[in-house]
C-alpha cells in the first residue's frame, strides 16, 4: 500500500511539471485491519457473552452489550446517551465510595491491575441487584479505560441469605428443643447435642462430640447392635420407626 502526494511544479505562473512522493503506508493499513479486526471479534463475543461487558472511559459509558444493559433494566441505546459521570446512579450508594477507591487504584497502575469484588447495583426500577465484578484497566482508542465484567447474583445472594436464616431457625429450635437431641453421622461419629441431651445424662458437650457413640458408656451394651443396624438403614436412606432405649447417665 503507497500514500501518494503530487504537487505541481511551477516556472512562474505555469505549471511545467508534477512532483509526486509515494509513501509506504503497507504496515499502516494492515495494522489498521488488524484493530478494526479485533474489535469485530470483540464485538461479536462481547454480544454473545453471558456476562455483561463495558467499557467506561472518562466517567462515559463508551461500550455495553445487552446482557449488562437487561441486568441493569435500560436499553443499550439509553445507557450509551448518558452524560458523564451519569452511570453512578447505578450504584448502591453505601457502594460507591468502595468502588470508586478500586477504579483509582486501577488508574495508578497498568500492569497487575485487574480486580475481583461484590458490590450492589440499582436496576432501573429502584430494585437492588447483587453483582459480581471482575474489572480491568485497558487502552481504549489511545485512552486509558477500564473493561470491566458482571454477573449478575442476586439469586444466589438471596439463596445464600435465606439458608443462613433457616440455619439460625434450626440452631434456634436445636438449642431450646425441651426433647435430647444427638446428632451422630453415618460412620457413627457424634456432630452435636443439645443441651437438653446434656442435662439428661450428664455429660457436656465436648466430652460427646467426635467420639463414635458405640465407645461411649452412654448406650447400654444390648442395645448397641440394633443401633448400629438402625444406624446403617438411615446411611442407606431407609426410614426406620421410632424405639425406646436405655440410656445411662454419666454418674452411673
Amino acid at each position: 500500500y503507497g500514500s501518494l502526494n503530487v504537487t505541481p511544479i511551477y516556472k512562474g505562473t505555469k505549471i511545467i511539471g508534477m512532483r509526486s512522493i509515494i509513501h509506504d503506508v503497507t504496515e499502516m493499513v494492515k495494522a489498521e485491519e488488524r484493530i478494526k479486526e479485533s474489535e469485530e471479534q470483540f464485538r461479536t463475543i462481547s454480544e454473545q457473552s453471558l456476562m455483561g461487558i463495558s467499557i467506561i472511559q472518562d466517567e462515559k459509558i463508551k461500550y455495553i452489550n445487552k446482557t449488562f444493559a437487561d441486568i441493569l433494566g435500560y436499553s443499550v441505546s439509553e445507557l450509551l446517551s448518558w452524560n458523564s459521570g451519569e452511570f453512578f446512579k447505578t450504584i448502591y450508594p453505601e457502594d460507591k465510595k468502595r468502588i470508586i477507591e478500586f477504579a483509582t487504584k486501577m488508574g495508578k497502575q497498568f500492569e497487575n491491575n485487574f480486580q475481583y469484588y461484590e458490590a450492589r447495583g440499582i436496576h432501573k426500577s429502584g430494585s437492588i441487584i447483587w453483582l459480581e465484578i471482575y474489572s480491568k484497566s485497558i487502552m481504549f482508542q489511545n485512552k486509558r479505560a477500564f473493561l470491566t465484567s458482571y454477573i449478575n447474583i442476586t439469586e444466589r445472594k438471596k439463596t445464600k441469605e435465606e439458608l443462613r436464616e433457616s440455619d439460625e431457625k434450626y440452631r434456634f429450635l436445636f438449642e431450646k428443643s425441651p426433647v435430647s437431641i444427638l446428632l451422630i453421622n453415618a460412620q457413627g461419629r457424634i456432630e452435636d447435642c443439645n443441651p437438653a441431651l446434656e442435662k439428661l445424662i450428664k455429660y457436656d458437650k465436648h466430652e460427646l462430640v467426635g467420639n463414635r457413640f458405640d465407645k461411649l458408656p452412654i448406650v447400654l451394651p444390648e442395645y448397641l447392635p440394633i443401633l448400629l443396624i438402625r444406624l446403617k438403614k438411615v446411611a442407606n436412606g431407609e426410614s426406620i420407626p421410632t424405639i425406646d432405649i436405655k440410656l445411662k447417665k454419666k454418674d452411673g
